[in-house]
């Protein structure tokens, strides 16, 4: 675990200023110890926080905790604590054999609650990922057509999905029913519900899988929301499937350029924010060991 050591002033005439930052940590069993000899709170408190934090989330997510105490002289929210992890680590494939088995609209159930449950643990980028960053930029079946027809300057109705994809392939674009294939995507579907995706397991394989997710989505509803972020994270985990031809790291590439690697969880250093970050550590690791669990089910064939 990388941790920062507070940012805050180190003249002795001003550290009084933010005892009550250190004391509320303190009481929130989050700065264990003692100061050593000749340490100041800053310091200490960084130190501090390593050491308390260091079994309250897995090594595998590398956390980087910070704690930011403000300048004095401002009232409200003086010291902030944030907990960031670093992107892409590991790569998924699911292999040939276990996709033959499995329904696609059941998998793609799968990987859409995988895609939503792990974004505040383990974060995890599944073709479903894939997917609606490729709509974003290019636009859905519709949206795709109707740009067809505008550039060849003939009636959309006249146009057929061979007619689209001959267009799109002359402009060296991929044509949303290509990459729907490749994915293993039907988006004209509506998902199954959890119930649905646990009574429609094919194989022992599969209820193992769906009661695994079950369980994941689950404890995500548990960890608090309002302090996690609002937009999707820079995943730890790149899930694909074996003969996609590439699309999927390619559309997770492209979104590792724009995304933002700003924290996972940030609270104010009050009673309030502090209960949020006792019960975020307390449900992180659970959450990512559950999300590390369920990725190890789908590359078990």
């Amino acid at each position: 675990m990388n941790i920062h050591g507070a940012r805050s002033h180190l003249r002795s005439g001003t550290i009084h200023q933010h005892a009550g930052v250190f004391g509320q940590l303190a009481r929130y069993g989050l700065l264990p110890g003692r100061p050593q000899r000749g340490e100041t709170l800053p310091v200490f408190a960084g130190r501090a926080l390593g050491n308390g934090l260091r079994a309250r989330f897995p090594e595998a997510a590398t956390p980087t905790l910070r704690l930011e105490v403000a300048d004095h002289h401002r009232r409200h929210h003086a010291a902030t604590l944030a907990v960031s992890y670093e992107p892409v680590i590991e790569y998924r494939c699911l292999s040939a054999e276990f996709l033959h088995m499995t329904d696609p609209l059941w998998l793609q159930t799968v990987m859409a609650y995988l895609s939503t449950a792990s974004s505040q643990g383990l974060s995890v980028w599944t073709p479903y990922d894939a997917w609606h960053h490729y709509t974003r930029g290019w636009g859905d079946f519709e949206s795709f057509r109707r740009q067809c027809a505008l550039d060849q300057q003939v009636p959309e109705q006249d146009l057929t999905d061979k007619d689209v994809q001959t267009w799109a392939e002359m402009h060296d674009m991929l044509d949303p029913w290509t990459v729907a294939r490749q994915l293993r995507l039907d988006p004209g579907h509506k998902l199954l519900s959890l119930p649905a995706l646990e009574r429609q397991a094919a194989t022992p394989l599969h209820r193992r899988i769906a009661e695994c997710l079950t369980a994941l989505v689950h404890l995500d509803r548990r960890i608090p929301a309002g302090h996690t972020l609002q937009h999707r994270p820079c995943p730890h985990v790149l899930a694909f499937y074996d003969g996609d031809d590439g699309l999927c790291l390619e559309f997770a590439a492209e979104f590792l350029e724009t995304v933002d690697l700003g924290p996972a969880l940030r609270v104010n250093v009050d009673p309030g924010g502090l209960k949020v970050f006792n019960a975020y550590a307390r449900h992180a690791q659970t959450l990512f060991r559950h999300t590390g669990a369920l990725l190890d089910l789908l590359q078990e064939l």
